[in-house]
């Protein structure tokens, strides 16, 4: 029996303590999911790392002789740009696919739909714990510590983790609804990719009036790339960018409410 099967056994069986239950089986499917995609690998996840290290090392060189940046300063800057833009863009892929995903346990159970979202959380956490782990290394041998403020870091981490769960909330709604979304989305990450700060920096080159600048200033994914990147170089973060993304996560707070009153019952019918 999978570890899939089982689950779904346990939570038709069990009623008692559910919420525990489910955030457990929630966990449970997180790590299934990293082992049936990686069942016939040998280095499993670390495939991922491995080959974010080389990318990282390549566009380093490159890019900083194209930018005409000191390569030691530049290695940990594209290197937080890639590891978080992996996360962003894999949480959202996954959110396009949630409910058609899991179609069989929706429709056999009637479960909280946040469910399936937590499903997700985990299984891209797992495999962003295993790239954070390049991170240090390349601090050490690059900038070092000295500049890092690690609480700031982690509130960033925490906000980041946070705007993404809500985000993919109606992502996933959308993509049980709409079966075409998920080229749309993709097709606005790759333009979302080039007008965030991620292989490049803002600098004094990008005149402060300029359509440019107006994109990176209010662009939420650029405002949560540097709540995360500041604290490596011990840079102060404008209070507009915190009160920015809250705004964002409170915005989507509502349409979630809004979404899974009106549409929740329908998602059965609709994967």
């Amino acid at each position: 029996m999978s570890v899939e099967n089982l689950v779904t056994n346990i939570l038709l069986i069990l009623n008692n303590d559910m919420k525990n239950l489910r955030f457990r089986a929630a966990y449970v499917l997180g790590i299934y999911d990293i082992r049936k995609r990686y069942r016939k690998s040998s280095l499993g996840p670390g495939w991922i790392t491995f080959g974010l290290i080389i990318q990282i090392l390549i566009m380093s060189i490159v890019f900083a002789k194209l930018f005409d940046t000191n390569i030691k300063i530049y290695i940990p800057y594209i290197a937080i740009g890639l590891i978080y833009w992996n996360l962003f863009v894999s949480f959202v892929n996954d959110a396009i696919e949630c409910f058609s995903a899991n179609s069989n346990l929706i429709k056999q159970m009637p479960l909280n739909l946040i469910f399936y979202i937590v499903r997700i959380f985990f299984r891209n956490i797992f495999i962003f714990l295993h790239n954070i782990i390049v991170l240090p290394l390349i601090l050490y041998l690059t900038v070092g510590f000295d500049n890092l403020n690690l609480f700031v870091f982690l509130i960033g981490n925490l906000i980041f983790f946070a705007f993404l769960f809500i985000v993919s909330i109606p992502i996933s709604i959308l993509g049980a609804r709409f079966k075409d979304i998920g080229p749309i989305i993709n097709s606005c990450l790759q333009i979302l990719f080039y007008i965030t700060p991620i292989m490049w920096s803002v600098n004094n080159s990008i005149k402060s009036d300029s359509i440019l600048s107006y994109l990176i200033k209010y662009n939420p994914i650029s405002c949560l790339f540097n709540i995360v990147r500041s604290p490596i170089y011990g840079n102060s973060i404008p209070l507009f960018e915190y009160l920015y993304i809250f705004i964002f996560i409170i915005f989507g707070i509502l349409l979630t409410y809004i979404l899974l009153k009106k549409y929740s019952r329908r998602i059965p019918f609709w994967v």
